[in-house]
């Protein structure tokens, strides 16, 4: 597994001569795409359980479907707001590894494990209220008292997802990509088996669980995958090439303090930017929630597509944030720019057909997580927006990770406050309760209802409202990447 992993043991090109301009985009596509494929196949894999949690819910029924929904979506932006700040980690990695100071790597990922812990514990206690949150935001109470049943399964595994998280930065700062790949997708497989008796019930042993089950087994799985990946870290890894160790003393010294403060300065607006899109998207649930389980249901698996395929941008980012962070690291501006740019055109060439795929086959596609007749009616309208959504979704994400590898976070994250919660969110209020264009209140039918969408137009307007935020974030984040790759980067 660690031989072929990009060479991990030879230190990055510092390209003392300049490439001529096509050799030079050749191999920035190549080596963009051996560090992203991993990357993303090993997101995917942390997705599809999620995913499939949904799509094995789905088949139980559209209640559970909809606890769901509800449970996980708050919770959801617990978690991403830690990653985010995690994120400060991979980049700091990422920036001294090419700049050839192994043993850094080690000093920050302990202390990364260290965030992870805290932030780990801090948010499972308030995720433990899941359903109080819920019934205060008006969700009526069979809905809620489900969701807060889910919301208490899906708290005790946060922990062990932050720590997994954790190492995962540091074996992708190293350009060791492949190890959280293998590990996530035969995750994958063991949650499919343990899901079936817990989510349907085994005879006399083991009742039906539904939502509930479904997302304790994920929190299991998300443990053993801290595990397994820790003791890669600490067995497999050049120990003392990495400073690899696990005494608790080194984080009580002046360097990791100076380390911790240094992740937290790049990893807190990262954390910002992701509690700004991901409460975004809680919001719409929420808004879904009140239009009725159905709703709910439907912008559910609306948004499983959309996410999935995000993961091939997940996978994009975290390459054109690695790439340009040891690009920073050795002082290399042209490799900045081709690198952040290299990324965005291999994103296009694989999201574009992949969109033109989802908007021919909404219908098909809705049906692998439901067979609900109500919730296909709404998903054949609101898939077909989230096919549209993904390129420019997935773009704005790439964009986000080339300027994390910059250390550039502040403004972005402005951005992306801007485009989600004064475009996005208003307007996919708009367009789902207002009568502009899915009519759910009162005036004229809009679009939606011409569609044939009639009573159920709203939850298709909130996926639209969406696109228009992003639409808007990527224009800006490409001029904010434009602005700061034409200009000399220091290290953070």
């Amino acid at each position: 597994m660690t031989s072929d992993d990009l060479s991990p043991d030879q230190p990055p090109q510092s390209l003392p001569q300049p490439l001529p301009m096509a050799t030079a985009i050749r191999s920035h596509v190549f080596d963009t795409v051996r560090l992203a494929v991993p990357v993303m196949f090993s997101r995917a894999g942390l997705l599809l359980l999620t995913l499939v949690d949904t799509m094995m819910v789905g088949r139980f029924g559209a209640q559970d479907l909809a606890y769901l929904s509800l449970g996980i979506g708050p919770q959801l932006v617990l978690m991403l707001v830690a990653i985010g700040v995690l994120q400060g980690g991979i980049v700091l990695t990422a920036q001294a590894y090419g700049a050839g100071e192994y043993k850094s790597c080690g000093d920050i990922w302990r202390v990364s494990l260290a965030h992870a812990a805290v932030l780990g514990l801090i948010f499972a206690g308030i995720s433990m209220f899941g359903g109080t949150l819920t019934r205060a935001l008006g969700i009526e109470e069979d809905l809620a008292r489900g969701a807060g049943a889910v919301a208490v399964q899906f708290a005790w595994g946060m922990p062990g997802m932050l720590l997994y998280i954790a190492c995962g930065y540091l074996l992708e700062g190293i350009r060791r990509p492949k190890v959280g790949m293998v590990i996530t997708l035969s995750a994958n497989l063991v949650n499919v088996a343990l899901n079936i008796p817990f989510i349907y019930g085994w005879g006399h042993v083991i009742p039906a669980m539904g939502a509930t089950g479904a997302v304790g087994v994920t929190s299991f799985i998300r443990w053993m995958l801290f595990v397994v990946i820790l003791a890669y870290v600490i067995f497999v890894l050049d120990r003392e090439k990495y400073g690899i160790h696990m005494e608790v003393r080194d984080l009580l010294t002046d360097k990791a303090r100076t380390l911790g403060r240094r992740i937290r300065r790049l990893g807190a607006p990262m954390g910002i930017s992701q509690a700004v899109e991901s409460s975004a998207m809680a919001g719409l649930i929420f808004m879904a929630g009140n239009m009725g389980a159905v709703a709910t249901a439907s912008h559910q698996v609306t948004m499983n597509v959309v996410q999935f395929f995000y993961m091939v941008a997940i996978g994009m980012g975290a390459a054109a944030s690695v790439r340009v962070g040891f690009a920073v690291g050795g002082h290399d501006l042209h490799s900045v720019r081709l690198s952040g740019w290299t990324a965005v055109g291999l994103l296009a060439s694989i999201m574009i057909p992949t969109a033109l795929v989802i908007v021919s086959l909404p219908v098909a596609i809705a049906s692998v997580f439901t067979s609900d007749p109500g919730v296909l009616e709404i998903a054949k309208v609101s898939v077909v927006i989230g096919g549209l959504l993904i390129t420019f979704n997935g773009t704005m994400n790439v964009l986000m990770g080339s300027l994390r590898g910059t250390g550039d976070v502040w403004v972005p994250m402005g951005i992306q406050s801007f485009s989600f919660w004064v475009v996005a969110v208003p307007l996919a209020a708009y367009f789902g309760f207002g009568s502009g264009f899915g009519g759910g209140v009162g005036g004229e039918p809009g679009f939606l209802h011409v569609a044939g969408m009639g009573q159920n137009a709203g939850a298709p307007g909130l996926i639209f409202g969406l696109f228009m935020g992003v639409l808007v974030a990527c224009l800006l984040l490409g001029l904010r990447f434009w602005y700061v790759a034409s200009r000399p980067i220091s290290r953070r």
